[in-house]
């Protein structure tokens, strides 16, 4: 629907439903491929691990392993870092996928490669994203569970608001970086009898 919006100034919830149905199996592939390279990152806690040894002995006494428990929490950190970067790098290979009906390694390559092009665009709306999701979820907090209207309030932005407008956002960032053309809605504006 985003791609359509983005190009035509239109679209219905068909638009939804056609696009859906060409590409779940290639999308669900290209998650589970993502999802594959966050685990790899698991490799990063094995040294800790290993230093650790016995877990059942740490936690009877803890002060036993401090230098296995300092290479256990480095490696943690390191593997938030990488699933970071990696989400980072890999953002736009689903939007890939569905606009450019791509398969899911080429989606995934189409993704890396537009980041390496777009570095600074990709990160600017991937901080926005982050940032908006932080913002409902701390006025979700903020007002707490005493009022439900808030609460209601801070659970439907997520699904009615953020992903929409992320969605559109990635969208119309893809296909202007790929020189496609864009609808402008001051088109209708500028030229009155083109009513």
């Amino acid at each position: 629907m985003a791609k359509k919006a983005s190009e035509t100034g239109d679209t219905v919830l068909s638009d939804m439903l056609v696009s859906g149905s060409k590409n779940i199996f290639r999308l669900f592939f290209a998650v589970l491929l993502i999802a594959l390279l966050l685990l790899v990152g698991i490799i990063f806690l094995v040294p800790g691990a290993l230093a650790v040894g016995n877990l059942s002995a740490l936690v009877e006494n803890p002060e036993a392993s401090v230098h296995g428990m300092t290479a256990l929490i480095i490696g943690v950190v390191l593997w938030a870092v990488y699933i970071i970067i990696v989400n980072l790098v890999l953002s736009l290979s689903t939007y890939a996928l569905v606009i450019d009906e791509l398969g899911p390694l080429e989606a995934l390559s189409t993704g890396f490669g537009f980041f390496m092009n777009n570095k600074l665009d990709v990160f600017f709306i991937w901080v926005i994203t982050i940032g908006l999701a932080l913002i409902n979820s701390f006025v979700g907090e903020f007002a707490g569970s005493g009022g439900i209207l808030v609460a209601a309030v801070t659970s439907l932005v997520p699904v009615v608001v953020l992903q929409p407008l992320t969605a559109v956002l990635w969208t119309r960032l893809y296909l202007a970086r790929k020189g496609k053309k864009l609808y402008n809605p001051s088109d209708l504006l500028s030229d009155p009898d083109s009513l």
